[in-house]
């Protein structure tokens, strides 16, 4: 390999040698195991067959089976308002009323009971509060179904409903929806 350099006295040309110097020891030194959290060697095979899901016992686990009684406790989907389609024309063609926390959109149906729609936005709060808000208001609704009035109703959660629990929830929701 030929270098070449200028400076003050003009080019000058050095040969340096492209090969690497060798070193009398390995530099790798063994060591044990790099992380000390892991077992070192082999591990023990996966078990075999149907496993209990989520640290759960299997009796635990029967319990949730679409049979059980708490599947029969959601709110089933005819009881839902779930497209777009319908929640524009609620919105266009419905009466609204305002809680401290929600704001509620009503429309009359013929016949067929009550049927909800939620919307809860970031401004209530993160992933976990704005589900804790739907749960809380689903299952008030699926609870007093039977005694409201046929129609169709959207509720729109207002920032602070994060803060209300089960039974505020049901104090501000009852007045407007039964009457």
């Amino acid at each position: 390999m030929t270098i070449k350099a200028s400076g003050r006295g003009g080019i000058h040309e050095t040969d340096l040698s492209a090969k690497q110097p060798t070193t009398e020891a390995d530099t790798r030194v063994s060591q044990p195991h790099g992380d000390a959290g892991r077992a070192g060697g082999d591990q023990a095979p996966a078990r075999q067959g149907p496993q209990a899901p989520g640290r759960q016992y299997p009796t635990e686990a029967a319990a949730l089976s679409p049979a059980s009684p708490a599947r029969r406790q959601r709110l089933p989907r005819r009881w839902r308002i779930r497209n777009r389609r319908e929640y524009v024309s609620l919105q266009r063609d419905g009466r609204r009323r305002a809680t401290r926390h929600f704001v509620l959109i009503l429309r009359p149906r013929p016949a067929g009971g009550c049927r909800l729609g939620l919307t809860v936005s970031r401004k209530v709060g993160g992933a976990v509060r704005r589900n804790q808000v739907k749960r809380r208001v689903r299952e008030w609704f699926r609870r007093h179904r039977e005694h409201l009035v046929p129609r169709d109703v959207i509720v729109i959660a207002r920032p602070g409903a994060a803060a209300l629990s089960y039974a505020e929830i049901a104090a501000e929701l009852a007045p407007p929806l039964r009457g």
